[in-house]
């Protein structure tokens, strides 16, 4: 079956024949729709703030329910999918789904987001989303699920051959294809683990980086030492005795290369004191 959306109706096909469309083959919404997205248990349907999930055997068969009331699709350009999960925007920010209730993937690190999206591609696990400002927002999930911006002022995304391309000066270009490392610079949050009453002892950090690196430590706000690491390798760090407790712990990473993971392991009251 296909379907296909005009106005605040969801079409589709007899199985098996995706060049028919027959007048009475549709299922009304009750706002325009915005968009539709493959996940694994049926098919979501989006209108600003609503999103809707269509699933049965067949077209006589189907059914919708309504999985949000306040989280809908903006635009069906940011939609991107990836094993059964889709991947859009909101009017919050950006919005993940496996066919359950959708959840706002980006609030709890960059709070609630107000974004213009132009296209979205997911490539080895890695949302790209491109803003009308050319710059990138990138949800990267190899790891932790982790956010980056990328300024490579490009005016399209598109994948072909699992290769990542951008339209730059008239030109299709591949994306991160220099043997060169790039400079950048990178500050973390405020880590508390999610008790920012509670002293923690940050014992260890451990980072492996590539390149030149300059790493700097802070607890509660002040600095506990800076590192710098040239070679290709595991590295791990202990702060001074004398400043290793604190209630958060935050890191500012920059220089030519690249971090492919930084973990830290805080370790907290057992007296209650």
């Amino acid at each position: 079956m296909l379907f296909g959306a005009v106005g605040s109706k969801l079409y589709f096909t007899p199985i098996g024949f995706p060049n028919a469309w027959p007048g009475d083959y549709f299922i009304e919404c009750v706002e325009t729709i915005t968009g539709i997205a493959v996940v694994a248990n049926g098919l979501l349907v989006f209108t600003k703030l609503r999103t809707l999930i269509v699933s049965g055997t067949g077209p006589t068969s189907l059914s919708k329910a309504t999985l949000s009331m306040s989280q809908g699709c903006i635009s069906h350009d940011s939609i991107a999918n990836i094993d059964g999960s889709a991947y859009w925007v909101s009017t919050d920010g950006i919005c993940g789904s496996n066919g359950n209730v959708p959840v706002v993937l980006s609030k709890d690190k960059l709070g609630k987001l107000k974004l213009d999206p132009v296209k979205a591609v997911m490539l080895d696990q890695v949302y790209y989303l491109l803003l009308a400002n050319r710059s990138i927002l990138a949800l990267d999930f190899r790891y932790l699920p982790v956010f980056k911006e990328l300024n490579l002022s490009v005016d399209m995304l598109h994948v072909g051959d699992d290769t990542l391309y951008g339209w730059y000066d008239g030109v299709d270009r591949e994306l991160f294809a220099a043997q060169t490392f790039e400079s950048f610079k990178y500050l973390s949050p405020k880590l508390s683990d999610g008790r920012v009453s509670e002293k923690k002892v940050y014992k260890k950090v451990y980072i492996y980086s590539k390149g030149v690196i300059e790493l700097k430590m802070y607890i509660e706000d002040k600095l506990v030492g800076a590192y710098n690491f040239s070679t290709q390798d595991a590295h791990e760090i202990q702060p001074p005795q004398t400043l290793l407790r604190g209630c958060y712990i935050q890191f500012e990473i920059s220089g030519t290369g690249e971090v492919l993971e930084l973990e830290y392991v805080p370790g907290g009251r057992k007296d209650g004191s």
